[in-house]
This record gives structure tokens, sequence and C-alpha cells, in this order.
């Protein structure tokens, strides 16, 4: 019998450790660590790092029933028996649905999200954090707009770069090429009144000017988003994620 101690004195619903990454392939790796269930009762406890089988189903791969399309998010699991008959792992599963749970598994939480690429391998990045709150950052930067001109507010379509989670924040690269200096673009959660705005204005003129930011985005109906807008049309920017927090 394989027993989980149960460890009353931490936190309610904590997690610790169990930070994934991958390389680009169809394994994705994730470290060892613990983690409460989704009923606050028992402590899922995985001693030694795993890895995660994007082509196969069952225990430590991809929930039963379920095959990986490309460039798609699925949520992560940690897995687990109530009654210690199981060793602790951990399933891919649909993004946003509970898991389908391997026979003898009977407890689990959610403790990640990933994506894949065309390939429909997991793409390259990196999930940072101690606690409930979890950063990830991409290899190689995601294209969300290119040259946009919009001078009213106009949603821009995150769902290729970050997953439709309440409370998101997305890491931003900005480029903008202005033709003429203090013309300036704005963003904005998708639909926030102007006190959501921000606002960066042009130093010089017809020279790309990068930015880093951080701003909520708006996921509802598996459709988040972020608005931009340009102070005229003939100036242009281009927006990139480089990742994405949430708690």
């Amino acid at each position: 019998m394989i027993t989980t101690e149960q460890i009353v004195n931490l936190p309610y619903m904590y997690i610790q450790g169990l930070n994934l990454s991958s390389s680009g392939t169809k394994i994705l790796t994730l470290e060892s660590g613990q983690v409460r269930d989704s009923t606050n009762q028992f402590d899922i406890v995985i001693p030694d790092e795993i890895l995660l089988n994007g082509s196969g189903n069952g225990v430590n791969a991809v929930a039963p029933g379920l095959t990986l399309v490309g460039n798609m998010f699925y949520s992560v699991f940690a897995i687990g028996s109530s009654l210690g008959l199981q060793t602790p792992a951990a399933i891919i599963s649909s993004f946003g649905q509970s898991p389908i749970l391997p026979k003898g598994y009977d407890i689990f939480n959610f403790i990640g999200v990933w994506n894949t690429d065309g390939a429909v391998n997991f793409t390259k990045m990196y999930q940072i954090g101690g606690s409930s709150k979890r950063t990830y950052l991409y290899d190689t930067p995601i294209s969300v707009l290119s040259g946009g001109s919009a001078t009213t507010f106009t949603p821009v379509n995150l769902s290729a770069a970050i997953p439709a989670i309440p409370d998101i924040s997305v890491t931003l690269k900005t480029d903008y090429i202005s033709t003429f200096v203090n013309h300036f673009f704005k963003l904005r959660p998708t639909g926030s009144v102007s006190l959501g705005e921000i606002k960066i204005t042009a130093i010089v003129e017809n020279i790309e000017e990068g930015n880093f930011l951080i701003i909520p985005g708006l996921a509802s109906s598996n459709n988040p988003s972020i608005d931009y807008m340009v102070n005229s049309n003939t100036d242009t920017v281009s927006i990139y994620v480089y990742g994405f927090s949430y708690n």
C-alpha cells in the first residue's frame, strides 16, 4: 500500500514546487513537489521528477480517450488515491475541464497549463512559482499583432498565447513606430474604462521604439484579448507575448 501523509499545517489549497517545463518536444517535464487536492482534504506528494508523454494515454500522459491537437492549451493535474492505493502522478487533460482519471485514482488538483505548437509538440517555455502564483515565459515570443494602425480601441486576440483564465496578466513587448514625436498608442484590458489604459508616447519619430509591459488580459468566452489603438493611422504598433501569470 502507498501511503500519503496529510500535512494539516500547510495553507488552504496550497501548492509547492510542481513547476513544468518543455524543450519543444512531446514530453512535458514536471518537477517534484506537492499540492492539496481539489477538496482540500488530501495531499498529493510527488517526490521525484515526472516526464509526461504527450503521445500516450493514462498515468503521466494524456487523459484516457483524449488526443492532443496543435495550437491548443491543455490543463495539467496532479492525481492520486485517497486510499493510498496508487502512486501519485500527473495527467494532461482538456483545458477548463476536470480530468478523466485512470483506474484507481480519485483525487486531483490543477497545477498548470501548457500549449502545443503546429506540430503537436509542447511549446518551448518555462514555468516558475513557489506557491499558487504561476508565471510562464516563452522561449520564443508569440506575435499577436503586426503593424496595427487602428485609431479606435480594437481587440487583439491573445488566445494563441495565453489561456482563458480569470485574473491573468500578460507580459508584452510593443514595437511602436510614430510619424511624429509626441504621438502615442494605448493598451487596455478589453472593454475596460479609460482609467485602465496604458499610454506610451513616442520619444522620436520614424524609429521603432520597444517597451515591455504587464497588463491584465480579459479572459472570457475562451477568447482572451486586450484592446489597442494608435494616435494616427500613419503610426503602427506590433505586439508580442513574452509570457503570462495567474494565481
